[in-house]
């Protein structure tokens, strides 16, 4: 309960987020919801948010995130029970961590898969402790339906698994249930978009610099990245020249986050977008620290990583976003796409809007009846004319990221009365 409420006021008046990807996961409900016609929010599918998405489609946008914020609770209570399973102690310390931690904070506030998920795999790993193996890998499921590369944390269970020395059958009980959970929600994305080739559309370049400095002051912000840097030499310190004494159990768990950690870094050098990837690395680095370090220095970081959710050196990525410049994010973009939808209604038919990341959240505006025969799947950065969606007796909504086509090239532009969008390229206007 008490995580769920140092979400709530940052989940009011603050919309479904800045987040382009947010809005998608909306649009992909409620078409499925007007419509009963499945389309993925994006590359590879999210089926068991976007079904949460269309069971609330209509809802107001402050029930978004605040649905969010409580199954991010969930997970707060999941991890708990887990430590409390393996006997640490005490274990309040790592959970609370857990919960204040930049990431986890600005994650559980706005309408993303990366809580659901989370919330999801450390369900099964709470479960996989009490040996309920069964339900483990129905949760396990549901965690890879909600966002598919959770896939990567199989290495935690199967982990165990081998050092338990589990036999076949616990090893069927788990992988079979999840596997035919996650068969279950993806078998419809599979059909509409032609099989596993729909899991590899997207990808991106991202320079190595710049994904490091996400990875780590965007996790832990600005001042909780030299805190965790410092205990977490601790711990390899100990564990190599002053091994703790643990009892036989808690150092399968150890190795096996170790081991949940690396995939998930693996996972992350694949495609190093952003630090939101990495928040399965959050709960299993705070189980390893509860393991290795004392308890007051356990809690020196916890109380520093907490204080980085709302203090940094500077707004700048780089530096550690706080949850309180995020919100400040949300509400601008709140603001800025409904004065768009104000402006738009002064355009005449024809226009061409280059929307931009906005798109999503520009459709999601338009009246429900806008929207029953669009399709809005869009996975190229750059697609101009070719992924368009008009507004009935008004303008055609664009989608591009980095310019305007280069068919649509010798269009004149102008703004919209001077809207300016100060999260994401402006809004463009091309008048035909």
């Amino acid at each position: 309960m008490a995580a769920f409420l140092t979400r709530l006021p940052f989940t009011l008046g603050a919309g479904v987020g800045a987040d382009a990807d947010a809005w998608r996961l909306v649009l992909a409900g409620r078409m499925l919801a007007d419509t009963g016609v499945y389309q993925a929010s994006r590359p590879p599918s999210y089926p068991l948010v976007e079904l949460v998405a269309a069971t609330i489609a209509g809802a107001p946008w402050w029930v978004y995130p605040t649905v969010t914020a409580a199954v991010g609770a969930a997970g707060a209570l999941a991890f708990g029970d887990l430590l409390r399973t393996l006997q640490v102690h005490p274990w309040p310390v790592p959970v609370a961590g857990y919960v204040l931690t930049p990431v986890i904070y600005r994650n559980d506030v706005t309408f993303m898969d990366f809580t659901w998920s989370l919330a999801l795999l450390l369900g099964a790993l709470a479960l996989a402790a009490r040996r309920a193996h069964l339900s483990a890998g129905l949760l396990l499921g549901l965690a890879i339906a909600a966002r598919p590369s959770t896939a990567v944390l199989v290495v935690v269970v199967a982990a165990l698994l081998v050092l338990e020395r589990a036999p076949l059958a616990t090893w069927a009980r788990v992988f079979a249930s999840a596997a035919v959970t996650t068969a279950a929600f993806f078998a419809v994305p599979a059909v509409s978009y032609g099989g596993l080739r729909f899991v590899f559309a997207y990808t991106a370049a991202v320079p190595w610099p710049v994904a490091a400095a996400h990875a780590s002051s965007g996790v832990w912000g600005a001042f909780g990245t030299i805190a965790m840097a410092v205990a977490i030499i601790s711990a390899a310190y100990r564990l190599l020249c002053s091994p703790p004494h643990l009892a036989p159990r808690q150092k399968q768990w150890l190795l096996a986050s170790l081991a949940g950690i690396v995939a998930t870094l693996a996972a992350f050098a694949a495609l190093p977008l952003e630090a939101a990837y990495l928040a399965p690395v959050v709960p299993l680095t705070w189980l390893v620290l509860a393991l290795t370090v004392p308890v007051a220095q356990l809690a020196g970081v916890a109380a520093v990583v907490a204080l980085s959710s709302f203090v940094t050196l500077s707004p700048a990525p780089a530096f550690g976003r706080t949850v309180l410049h995020d919100h400040a994010d949300r509400v601008t973009a709140a603001r800025y796409a409904d004065a768009v939808t104000d402006a738009l209604r002064d355009q005449r038919p024809g226009t061409i809007v280059v929307a931009g990341t906005r798109m999503p959240q520009l459709l999601a505006l338009q009246p429900r009846t806008v929207l029953s025969g669009a399709e809005f799947t869009l996975p190229d950065r750059r697609v101009g004319i070719a992924a368009s969606v008009p507004l009935p007796d008004g303008p055609t909504l664009v989608y591009s990221v980095d310019d305007i086509a280069p068919g649509d090239r010798g269009a004149p532009r102008v703004h919209v009365r001077g809207v300016r969008d100060p999260a994401s390229p402006e809004l463009l206007v091309s008048n035909r």
